[in-house]
């Protein structure tokens, strides 16, 4: 019984000295197909993948742009835009994207890094609008839900569902009563 005290200490001893504090980071997942046509947009987390996010090399007075130039390839590459996080970067005052029919637009303020010098600027405070031709679904909302999805449904027209903490709701007559954030504080009281 000794022994296996004495190992058990030692595993956790080992263990502690080993470890690592947790690093999340948070995205927002965009999608847009013109075939279908249909945008989505979604919150997602990955743990522990500060060297995605900030790689290493290069000179140390490079840091920065070469963590711009990362963020950059997951937009491209994977469609993670960083938005509302001193992690990421500030190149323009909006995004927008032409899914068939659908254009949404992310807007956003462009606030400096605290404590920097000189200063570098990231993407906060994102508000989205989505139109369908031009009719507005979304009508400019501060982006706290965790999914917004509108498509083209040609039996229906067009179709918005928006989830926020696990729930969601479809809103079938956002062609006549756009979503607004009045209209999102309705839907999930908190």
């Amino acid at each position: 019984m000794s022994h296996l005290r004495t190992l058990l200490i030692a595993t956790v001893l080992c263990a502690s000295l080993h470890a690592k504090a947790d690093e999340y980071y948070e995205f927002h997942r965009i999608t847009c197909d013109s075939e279908l046509p249909a945008f989505q947009i979604e919150r997602v987390g990955y743990w522990n993948i500060k060297y995605v996010v900030w790689p290493a090399g290069g000179p140390a007075n490079q840091w920065w742009q070469s963590h711009v130039t990362a963020l950059k390839h997951l937009e491209s590459k994977n469609g993670l835009y960083v938005l509302d996080a001193f992690y990421g970067h500030f190149d323009q005052p909006n995004l927008s994207w032409q899914c068939g029919p659908i254009t949404a637009t992310v807007s956003f303020q462009r606030v400096p890094r605290p404590d920097e010098s000189p200063p570098r600027y990231v993407r906060m405070h994102p508000r989205l609008t989505i139109t369908v031709g031009k009719t507005f679904l979304v009508s400019d909302i501060a982006l706290s839900p965790t999914r917004v999805r509108a498509y083209q449904d040609y039996m229906q027209g067009a179709c918005l569902e928006v989830c926020h903490e696990g729930k969601c709701q479809d809103i079938l007559d956002s062609a006549t009563q756009p979503l607004s954030d009045a209209r999102l504080r309705n839907l999930f009281p908190r």
